[in-house]
C-alpha cells in the first residue's frame, strides 16, 4: 500500500476536505482545522504548507507546517505557534478491526508524510502532536528527536463535586461570599485589557495582538465551538477571564488571565468550577485544562484533581541548524 501513497501539498480549494479530515481522524483537534491555521498565518505571518497523504485519490492523512525564516539563513518549520500548542499528524481511523492492519495502516501514512517533509530542504522541523498521538516509533528511525510535554485532562463524567478536595471547595464558597458573579461575555476587549496587564507587570509582550484574538472568536462563534467567560467584582471590574474552545473530542481551555491585585478574592477557582458544571450539562466527557509544563500554573490546576496526560513534541535538525544552535548556546 506504501507504493500507492503520495504526498503533496493541499491547497486552499481542498480546505473543505482536509477539514473533513481533520473531524474523522482519531488525532484531530480544532487546532489543525483550515480557519484556525489560515488565522495563524495571516496573524504571524508565517507561511502555511499542508501535506497531504493520499491513497490512490482518498486522503487518509496529512500534517500542517508554518514555515519561515531565521535570521534570513534558516527555513524552519513548526506544527504549532503562539496560542496553537498542538498541530502535528493527521491519519484516517483504519477500517480494519485488527491491530497489525491498524499499525501497518498507519506506519504507511507515516513513513510517506516524514519522507516528503524530509524532502523539503527544511533547516528545522518540529511537530507538536496532540495527546491523543502516542505511536511514535516512526519517527525513531528517521533521525527525529522525541520531548515529552504535559498537559491536564478533567473528567467531566465524573461527580465534580466528589472530585473536588475540601479545600477548593472552601475557597469557591469564599469567592462566592464575596460577590464574585460569573457569566458568559462577548466584549473581547475586557479580556485583552486583563491579559495586556498580565504581561505588562511581568514586562512581557503579549502572545498575540488583539487582531488576532478577534479573528479567532470570530471564527468560534461562525462554527459554534467556544465563548468567553469572565468573573467580574460587584462592581463590575474583571477578576478573571477564560476562553474555551472545542472540538469533537474535547473543551479545551485556551486563554486565561486574571488580576494578581485581586488574587484574595479566589474568582479563578470560581469561575472555573461554574465552566466545568457548564460542560457537563452540555454532555462534554472532558476538558483539556493545559498548564502541564509552567509549574507556576500546574500548582493551582493540580488543586482541581485532573489527569495529567503526556504528548510528544518531535524534531529533526540539519547539520547546519545543530552546529549554529550549540554555538549561541556555548556564547549565551
Amino acid at each position: 500500500m506504501s507504493s500507492e501513497m503520495r504526498v503533496r501539498e493541499i491547497g486552499p480549494d481542498e480546505y473543505e476536505l482536509w477539514d473533513e479530515m481533520v473531524e474523522i481522524s482519531p488525532y484531530g483537534t480544532i487546532f489543525q482545522k483550515s480557519n484556525w491555521l489560515t488565522i495563524c498565518k495571516d496573524s504571524f505571518n508565517f507561511d502555511l504548507k499542508m501535506y497531504g497523504c493520499f491513497h490512490k485519490d482518498e486522503l487518509v492523512g496529512g500534517c500542517s507546517l508554518f514555515s519561515y525564516r531565521v535570521r534570513r539563513i534558516f527555513r524552519v518549520a513548526s506544527s504549532y505557534c503562539n496560542m496553537t500548542p498542538y498541530g502535528g499528524i493527521l491519519v484516517k481511523r483504519s477500517a480494519s478491526k485488527k491491530v497489525r492492519n491498524q499499525e501497518e495502516f498507519q506506519n504507511n501514512v507515516l513513513k510517506n508524510i516524514l519522507k516528503h517533509i524530509e524532502e523539503q530542504g527544511y533547516d528545522s522541523v518540529s511537530i507538536s502532536n496532540p495527546p491523543d498521538f502516542i505511536d511514535t516509533r516512526q519517527f525513531s528511525s528517521n533521525k527525529w528527536i522525541k520531548d515529552i510535554r504535559y498537559s491536564y485532562y478533567f473528567d467531566l463524567r465524573e461527580d465534580i463535586e466528589t472530585r473536588m478536595p475540601k479545600g477548593l471547595k472552601a475557597i469557591i464558597r469564599k469567592a462566592n461570599e464575596n460577590g464574585i458573579l460569573v457569566k458568559k461575555e462577548d466584549d473581547l476587549q475586557r479580556f485583552y485589557e486583563l491579559i495586556n496587564q498580565t504581561y505588562e507587570r511581568q514586562q512581557l509582550i503579549p502572545p498575540a495582538q488583539m487582531n488576532f484574538y478577534e479573528k479567532i472568536m470570530d471564527f468560534l462563534h461562525k462554527t459554534h465551538q467556544g465563548e468567553m467567560w469572565i468573573a467580574e467584582m460587584p462592581t463590575g471590574e474583571v477578576v478573571a477571564a477564560e476562553i474555551i474552545i472545542w472540538d469533537n473530542k474535547r473543551a479545551h481551555r485556551w486563554a486565561a488571565t486574571s488580576n494578581p491585585d485581586l488574587k484574595s478574592h479566589n474568582a479563578t477557582s470560581l469561575l472555573l468550577h461554574n465552566i466545568f458544571q457548564d460542560l457537563k450539562s452540555r454532555n462534554f466527557k472532558e476538558i483539556n485544562l493545559m498548564s502541564g509544563n509552567t509549574p507556576k500554573l500546574t500548582k493551582f490546576i493540580t488543586g482541581f484533581n485532573p489527569e495529567l496526560v503526556p504528548y510528544y513534541v518531535v524534531s529533526r535538525h540539519s547539520t547546519k541548524f545543530d552546529v549554529s544552535l550549540h554555538i549561541i548556546n556555548y556564547i549565551r
